[in-house]
């Protein structure tokens, strides 16, 4: 089976794998082991061992799932906030961006 080779740049694979490790942290200060989450997830270890390494093809209901379990799924929320968007409003503020 060959490996799927993935378009995203380099730094965004990066934040996927830094994503990754941060979640494996999670389950670990829980003191629990990958065969726990994952079951409390409802998916395969295997499914789990790819989110801990930040694999970019693994569904983003799983990531959810994860969040979900480890009660840190509000905080998905602030990645793309208007109020961190510090591009958007700059670009605003120009009035390069139309409304």
């Amino acid at each position: 089976m060959s490996a799927i080779k993935s378009t995203l740049a380099p730094d965004v694979l990066a934040v996927a794998v830094t994503f990754g490790a941060n979640i494996k942290e999670a389950r670990i200060a829980r003191g629990w082991r990958q065969y726990d989450m994952a079951q409390r997830m409802l998916v395969s270890v295997p499914t789990l061992q790819a989110i801990e390494a930040g694999k970019v093809t693994v569904s983003l209901e799983n990531y959810l799932r994860a969040l979900d379990v480890l009660n840190m799924a509000e905080q998905i929320a602030a990645v793309a906030s208007p109020h961190t968007d510090e591009e958007g409003r700059r670009l605003k503020s120009f009035g390069r961006v139309r409304i």
